[in-house]
């Protein structure tokens, strides 16, 4: 007897496994299938709590006695948010943040540069500031932008901190909100007993060239829409 050929058994295992993975396919909703729709959340809000490696860094060092010159100074910040609690618009999908990092450069005409000097007083600024977001579904945009309007430095007394808070003017991408971003806010705190250190420093001849935040001890770190 001659043996069996399994040249010709090929095409019809070939053919079983294709109908197989096919059914796989079907059943499972494809490849192209596989995610979830992107969510656009323009009118969606956000709150986020925690911030962590933040730093804010000053073009011009901050003095004790402080300079007129130059006109002008920028802010560079860095921070990563954490804690993140979205709120749909009306009966939209809902989204969760895994992750979330801000970074850009606000710039001030201010001509104190002085530690202290326009404490409490809000600063104009201009500059954006962006949020890189990471979600669960994901976004149709995935970053949002914020004008700056206004910075304020002011000392807390009640933590011995500096509390450095922004003040956005309007946002685009998501977490508009429904005014467009205009009461968008950021809030950082230098921490717990830091205020003699950031004196020390101003008081140096290299002067206070930055500061380093955590979160907030009360309300959110950030808040968009």
């Amino acid at each position: 007897m001659s043996p069996v050929s399994t040249r010709s058994r090929a095409p019809w295992l070939v053919f079983a496994a294709s109908a197989s993975a096919l059914g796989l396919l079907a059943s499972t909703g494809g490849v192209a299938g596989a995610g979830a729709p992107k969510v656009d959340a323009t009118h969606y809000t956000v709150a986020c709590s925690g911030l962590t490696s933040a730093t804010v860094k000053f073009s011009q060092p901050q003095t004790t006695a402080g300079t007129a010159t130059p006109s002008s100074a920028t802010d560079t910040l860095k921070a990563k948010l954490s804690g993140c609690t979205v709120t749909p618009a009306g009966s939209g999908t809902a989204v969760s943040v895994s992750g979330a990092t801000l970074s850009g450069a606000l710039s001030n005409s201010s001509s104190y540069h002085k530690c202290g000097g326009s404490n409490g007083v809000p600063i104009s600024i201009t500059g954006n500031l962006t949020v890189k977001w990471k979600t669960t579904p994901k976004l149709t945009a995935s970053s949002s932008v914020v004008t700056g309007s206004t910075a304020t430095i002011t000392i807390d007394t009640v933590h011995s901190a500096a509390t450095f808070a922004v003040a956005g003017s309007s946002t685009t991408g998501p977490f508009q909100g429904t005014d467009s971003g205009a009461g968008d806010t950021l809030t950082g705190s230098t921490g717990a007993n830091s205020v003699t250190g950031i004196a020390t420093a101003c008081a140096s001849k290299a002067g206070l060239k930055g500061l380093t935040l955590s979160s907030p001890f009360s309300g959110s770190a950030l808040v968009l829409g």
